[in-house]
């Protein structure tokens, strides 16, 4: 795999993520987060990866890159996103990391009010933030 990003093989990338060996697998998701083009095939990769990858810390970092992604490309490609990340937020391993890729995908695409699945997203992440004793969102 090369070191300049936009210059990798998406297949040879996708296989390394889903290989066994967990460093290789994170450094590769990270490399394929920054350099893919296609931002809605990334994304439901993306989503597929923290739902089903058998190693816990890809999935962690496989929700972590929806932000990234969002962060990148000034945009979410999909209200499929927004469902998936409201499924994580109940997920007690992937809370933290969805609020996280929540507050990348509002600082760098904007608040998505036409969204249904964006306010709903919304609702369930202050639900959450909440439950956790966090008050401070309120002030964003």
């Amino acid at each position: 795999m090369s070191d300049t990003w936009g210059l990798i093989d998406r297949h040879e990338t996708v296989e390394r993520i889903e290989g066994g060996d967990q460093v290789v697998a994170t450094r590769s998701l990270l490399t394929l987060t920054h350099a893919e083009t296609d931002v809605s095939w990334l994304e439901e990769f993306l989503v597929r990866l923290a739902m089903e990858h058998a190693c816990r810390d890809v999935r962690e970092l496989a929700v972590t890159c929806i932000g990234h992604s969002a962060r990148i490309n000034g945009r979410v490609s999909d209200d499929a996103v927004y469902r998936s990340l409201r499924q994580f937020l109940a997920d007690d391993r992937l809370v933290a990391r969805a609020l996280n890729a929540l507050s990348d995908i509002d600082a760098f695409t904007g608040r998505h009010w036409t969204s249904a699945e964006w306010i709903l997203l919304q609702l369930s992440a202050m639900r959450v933030r909440l439950k956790h004793g966090d008050l401070k969102f309120w002030q964003s």
